[in-house]
């Protein structure tokens, strides 16, 4: 599970559905990838990290994914 990640995203107060959008994909796949059982592709990590630095998170890609 990638604990950071969900701890932004619910700070942000972004459902699973609203971030999976974001990045163009299906809520299950989000929920797939959230919780560690599918990775991530490279651009929906670099999508992410600039939907939190744009909302004032400071965080790298590898607190949020590794």
């Amino acid at each position: 599970m990638h604990w950071t990640l969900l701890k932004y995203r619910k700070e942000l107060g972004l459902t699973q559905s609203e971030l999976a959008k974001k990045i163009g994909i299906s809520t299950n796949s989000y929920g797939k990838k959230e919780n560690g059982l599918v990775p991530f592709k490279e651009n929906e990590m670099a999508i992410i990290l600039e939907l939190f630095k744009s909302d004032s998170i400071i965080t790298t890609l590898n607190d949020l994914f590794l």
